[in-house]
C-alpha cells in the first residue's frame, strides 16, 4: 500500500469509534526475514521456529 493509502486508511479508521487507536505496525519489504525493532530504537531478527515440536490439539 502506498503511504498515501496508508493515511487515507488510518483516517477512515480513527473516525470509527473502535478505530480510534489505529496504528501502522510494520511495513513489507524484500527482504526474506522480520525484523523486530524496540520501543527504543533497537533491532533483532525473529528467528524462526524450526523443527520445534507443535502442540498437540486433539
Amino acid at each position: 500500500m502506498s503511504p498515501q493509502a496508508e493515511k487515507q486508511v488510518l483516517e477512515a479508521l480513527h473516525q470509527h469509534t473502535l478505530g480510534q487507536d489505529a496504528c501502522t505496525i510494520g511495513e513489507v519489504t524484500e527482504e526474506r526475514y522480520i525484523r523486530l525493532t524496540g520501543i527504543f530504537g533497537t533491532s533483532r531478527i525473529l528467528d524462526l521456529p524450526y523443527n520445534e515440536p507443535l502442540p498437540r490439539i486433539c
